[in-house]
This record gives structure tokens, sequence and C-alpha cells, in this order.
């Protein structure tokens, strides 16, 4: 009998643990981080990176979208902040067509000039449309680009899978999902 209770109470504590390590692992899995195979790759990709207006406009840029949409969507999509943030973004300085091609500058790393174009076209389809999901999608491609190849040290490191010139462990499921994103709506 007394055998049947501490048998139970360890196959509880046993399935409480294993939940808890599967949860665990979950989490882990949701958000990769560079494994240390891949930081010499990220250092090679970085010391193509030799222009320090071009690393400070991508800065800035990212800073810009995490200030307007890194806590959420609410003041674009509900009024009445809604409008005045939009206007807001629409006649920012940072996201005039002059700066933003002065972000395609001379980086030889497969995949960059690609993803800045997307970068500009998502820019595009916010403003024309006043579409979050474009401006959400800028902000994935500009902050894996600030993160992971021109600020590595940053400790933010949030890697959203939407860059060409980063998949080295990652599927292409978003970048596929933002072509998908601007052919619809370009």
């Amino acid at each position: 009998m007394r055998g049947d209770v501490y048998l139970r109470k360890f196959v509880v504590v046993l399935l409480s643990s294993i939940v808890i390590l599967i949860v665990v692992l979950a989490v882990v899995r949701r958000e990769p981080k560079v494994k240390e195979p891949v930081a010499p790759l990220v250092a090679g990709l970085r010391s193509q990176v030799t222009s320090e207006d071009l690393r400070q406009n991508i800065d800035e840029t990212d800073a810009a979208l995490e200030n307007m949409i890194g806590e959420g969507t609410d003041y674009f999509t509900v009024e009445p902040y809604a409008t005045a943030s939009w206007d807001e973004f629409i006649d920012d300085p940072l996201f005039s067509e002059d700066r933003l091609d002065r972000l395609d500058g001379h980086v030889d790393v497969y995949g960059y000039h690609e993803d800045i174009g997307r970068f500009r076209q998502l820019i595009a389809i916010a403003k024309r449309e006043r579409d979050v999901t474009a401006l959400v999608y800028a902000y994935r491609i500009i902050s894996d680009l600030n993160d992971w190849l021109f600020n590595p040290d940053d400790k933010k490191r949030k890697y959203w899978e939407a860059t060409e010139s980063l998949q080295w462990h990652a599927s292409q499921t978003t970048i596929t999902k933002i072509k998908n994103y601007i052919d619809d709506h370009g």
C-alpha cells in the first residue's frame, strides 16, 4: 500500500519533469541562436561590411522601426493613434527614397542586395497602402541584417529568418512568405 503511494508520486514527478523539458525545448527551438560552428561565418560576413556610414544607416533604420513597432502594431491599427502614426512614418525622412538608396551600399555578401530590395519594396507598400504587415516584414529584414551582419556583437539578437544573406540554418519559409506578400501587393 505504502509502495503504491510512492510509485504514484514518482510517476507524477517524472511526467511533470518530461512536460517541463518538452516546453523548454520548444521555447529554445523557436529562437535559434548562432551555434559555435557558425560564429566564424558571421565573422566572415561581418568582415565584408566595411562602410561605417552604411552600418550607421542600417542601425538607425532598425532603431526607428524597433521604436515604431517593436512592442507591437497597435499605434498603426487602433484609432485615434493610427492616422497620426502613419502620417509620421510616411513623412519620416529616414524612410525617404534618398535615404533608402543609401542602404544599398557596397556589400559583397550573397543575398544582401535582394534583402535590401525587398525591404525597400515593403516600405513602399506600407507607405502606399498603410499596410502594417508590410511594415512588420520590413522591420524583420532590417533587424536580421542589423543584428547579425552589421552589429553581431549587439545583445538583442532576435533572428526572424527574413533574409537570404543569413540562411545558413534556417528554412526559406519566412522569405517565401515575404516574396509572396510583395507579389500580391507590389
